[in-house]
């Protein structure tokens, strides 16, 4: 048992067992979920491996990713079990044992699990910048700065841990999490704005119906990067000001990580999340729409069909294109 502190973050409030239980069983909860995704992700990957070769390298990145994320949330839930075992036989244990008895691969594994969570969201952010004629590097200044701050003060957190509550370990946590919300937040703004922007560029291009299918990517987006944020400053408030209610969300953060990491990728896998080709060829279509005109009256080349969903249309080389086929090319390439 480490050594009590008089500083301890949550002195000798009656809440710390309390809270730290609870948490604990939250926590066992959301490791259900990760689980559950975990199998999911691993059969579509897998399936993906043996019928798209083209993606293969990706399949297997991902396999490694969800691989590691699981062990890391694994050993997260027997650190938590192990700390409820040896408090219910340290008789008159310490308050301040509940906050350092996680130890310290407890600790290891929840820095890199954020880690990972936030390269995830940058990698997903910056594919979706990529198709633009701009250089992508241009809109991923900010996010990367925070992303290298955050694993440098990771670093620093892990070098300053010990068994004895300081300041500079607190203000190092909570600069931890600040990074981390920030960088959420930012990426998450990104992510809506430029799906919102192609949104309407296909709305304009092939009518309101086609931009709908972007509403459920754009929700998974933010609830998996809102999902993060929500803890993370569910934590950093209470911590900050030293309320052991910080304890809940502390046991539940790997596994929330690890669950919005999983969302994206389960996502990914299913073909259904934006991506550079998804642009390309919406814009293809766009362009060839855009060089064709209406065919009516006696002088045109084909008349319209009694369905008014069914229009031909004619373009420069006389080439006839049934827009009703078309919409069936627009709605495959995102559902």
């Amino acid at each position: 048992m480490p050594p009590a502190s008089p500083s301890a973050p949550y002195g000798d409030s009656d809440l710390v067992p309390k809270t730290s239980i609870l948490g604990a069983v939250l926590g066992g909860m959301g490791y259900g979920v990760v689980f559950t995704l975990f199998i999911m992700c691993f059969y579509l990957l897998s399936k993906n491996m043996a019928q798209k070769q083209d993606y293969r390298k990706q399949n297997i990145f991902f396999l490694v990713y969800i691989s590691v994320m699981f062990v890391l949330c694994t050993l997260v839930i027997e650190s938590d079990v192990d700390r409820m075992w040896r408090f219910s036989q340290e008789a008159g244990a310490d308050h301040s044992w509940f906050f350092f008895s996680i130890g310290y691969i407890g600790e290891l594994c929840s820095v890199i699990t954020i880690w990972a969570t936030d390269a995830l969201l940058v990698w997903r952010c910056f594919i979706m910048y990529c198709d633009l004629r701009m250089s992508p590097w241009v809109f991923m200044a900010v996010p990367l700065s925070l992303l290298c701050g955050s694993i440098a003060i990771g670093i620093l957190l892990l070098v300053n841990m010990s068994y004895t509550y300081t300041e500079s370990y607190a203000n190092l946590l909570s600069a931890f999490g600040y990074v981390t919300i920030s960088l959420n937040i930012i990426v998450t703004c990104m992510v809506a704005v430029r799906i919102l922007l192609h949104r309407h560029s296909v709305i304009r291009a092939f009518g309101f119906k086609h931009g709908t299918h972007y509403v459920g990517i754009l929700t998974m987006m933010i609830e998996s990067a809102i999902l993060v944020v929500i803890f993370d400053i569910f934590f950093i408030v209470p911590f900050s000001l030293q309320n052991p209610i910080a304890n809940i969300p502390q046991q539940c953060m790997v596994h929330i990580q690890a669950i919005a990491s999983f969302l994206i990728i389960f996502r990914v896998a299913q073909g259904k999340a934006f991506n550079r080709e998804s642009a390309i060829r919406t814009q293809d279509i766009a362009d060839r729409l855009a060089e064709l005109t209406f065919a009516r009256s006696n002088n045109d080349l084909v008349e319209s069909l009694e369905d008014p969903d069914r229009v031909m249309l004619v373009g420069h080389n006389a080439d006839v294109i049934d827009t009703e086929e078309m919409d069936g090319k627009v709605d495959k390439m995102y559902t």
